[in-house]
């Protein structure tokens, strides 16, 4: 299927940078005319840059700076936060990650006991005026566009906590590859938190749906629980059947 072959086309592109058609001709065993219309596709998608004979990584690999993801789809990601502090408790001990529907969900979390680790300075910023939330700030290089820190020391760092839920959001959600990123170091990040943590969530926004970014940060089986908003379509759902007992719709509040 043509689906399970553009996956299999980028993730041997996040692996090996650079690629051929006579390669992708010889893994997926199809013709080069089957191959270069996959690659017209990806490219399309912002997802690979073709080259004569071949493709490279795209060159769109940079995160989208923080106050234009902060102020998109903001009744999207309100819904989203506004359920979301229902499933977390006095006392917990969570993660948040940089993203910003985790920022959103960090403004709506009450002044109560909890631990909060994050690797995002806009969330700690946030939570500065919350006494009663203990915070701890795991750092390493800093990305700039999205005011976090990422890669192989915030990793390290992370490895030495264990928390009973975190809090993630991607790039994408494909029912394939599962959630994806564009970034690296921060994907890194992320596999580390979800590696710690007893219960995992995946909130993403209805617009993420079908979406393959270029990095598997992990597959949906890796995740406990999707939280989406309620302008979802049955088309976008359908082709996560497998996955429908831990998906939930989030009101958005225009619909309340």
């Amino acid at each position: 299927m043509q689906e399970e072959r553009l996956s299999l086309i980028v993730n041997h592109l996040n692996q090996h940078h650079s690629v051929t058609v006579n390669e992708l001709v010889a893994l997926c065993n199809v013709s080069s005319e089957t191959i270069r219309s996959d690659l017209k596709k990806l490219e399309k998608m912002n997802l690979l840059s073709r080259r004569h004979g071949g493709a490279i990584k795209s060159a769109l690999h940079d995160e989208t700076p923080h106050l234009q993801r902060e102020f998109t789809n903001t009744a999207l990601k309100t819904a989203i936060a506004g359920t979301i502090i229902g499933e977390i408790g006095l006392y917990d001990q969570i993660i948040l990650d940089s993203s910003s529907t985790s920022l959103y969900v960090a403004q709506a979390l009450p002044n109560m006991p909890l631990t909060i680790i994050t690797n995002s300075l806009l969330i700690q910023n946030e939570l500065a005026r919350k006494d009663k939330i203990e915070v701890i700030s795991i750092g390493g290089m800093l990305l700039r566009s999205s005011l976090c820190f990422v890669g192989y020391t915030c990793a390290l760092m992370l490895a030495n906590y264990h928390v009973n839920k975190a809090f993630l959001s991607c790039r994408g959600i494909h029912p394939v590859s599962g959630a994806s990123e564009p970034n690296e170091l921060a994907v890194l990040v992320k596999r580390k938190m979800l590696e710690i943590a007893d219960v995992t969530y995946l909130m993403m926004d209805s617009t993420k749906f079908g979406v393959q970014d270029f990095i598997q940060v992990a597959g949906l089986d890796a995740f406990t629980h999707i939280f989406t908003d309620s302008l979802i379509t049955e088309e976008q759902l359908a082709p996560f059947g497998s996955h429908a007992e831990k998906i939930r719709i989030c009101p958005v509040a225009e619909e309340l």
